[in-house]
């Protein structure tokens, strides 16, 4: 089993609980808003409220419940993006443990400049991992979002190496590595590398 160091993404986990955090405030101004509704109501059958201050007090309401739901449905479509990336490092980190005691793994690597998910150093080299959550198909028809993850795993490869050159100076080289972690993922360029990065 490979040896490992360092410990899942800060950020991601982070990001995930305040994103949810947020959803979830937003869920009780709608509760709160719903509340709200069912005492102008109450005060409406009353006769406690003019019609037409009543009739802008829910309008009011309305609209602050839409925002709330709009905001609340954006932040939970973040948090899940976020938690989705913990999960895809998760499958990636016990893919990982099935290699030989040979290698060393390091997790989460933040330098000044790049945020590396996995180094791998081993008999067949260095390899920085850069693992992406997203499902479907992955190919060159969204070139433009490919292209940014493989800039991605290129540049987080060339940081390591310069960081070697500059730190200890040892001239090693990096292997990029793009990883498409979710069962859904289905690449569509076969194994040969695309830019210089290795995908799988």
């Amino acid at each position: 089993m490979a040896r490992f160091y360092g410990k899942p993404s800060e950020y991601l986990i982070r990001n995930e609980q305040d994103n949810r955090n947020l959803s979830v405030r937003y869920v009780f101004i709608i509760a709160i808003v719903a509340i709200a509704c069912f005492v102008v109501s109450y005060l409406i059958f009353k006769h406690f409220l003019i019609n037409s201050i009543a009739v802008g007090i829910l309008v009011l309401l309305y609209f602050i419940a839409r925002i709330s739901k709009q905001k609340s449905d954006r932040y939970q479509s973040t948090s899940d993006k976020f938690y989705h990336g913990i999960k895809g490092e998760g499958s990636i980190f016990y893919e990982l443990l099935k290699l030989s005691n040979s290698y060393i793994v390091f997790q989460d690597i933040s330098m000044e400049k790049a945020n590396i998910d996995f180094v791998v150093v081993g008999p067949t080299g260095i390899f920085t991992i850069e693992v992406k959550s997203h499902k479907g198909s992955v190919s060159f028809e969204e070139y433009s979002w490919l292209r940014k993850n493989i800039w991605q795993a290129k540049s987080q490869a060339l940081f390591l190496h310069n960081f070697f050159l500059e730190k200890i100076k040892k001239d090693y080289f990096v292997n990029p590595v793009l990883v498409f972690s979710s069962f859904w993922a289905r690449l569509k360029f076969g194994l040969k590398p695309q830019g210089n990065v290795i995908i799988v």
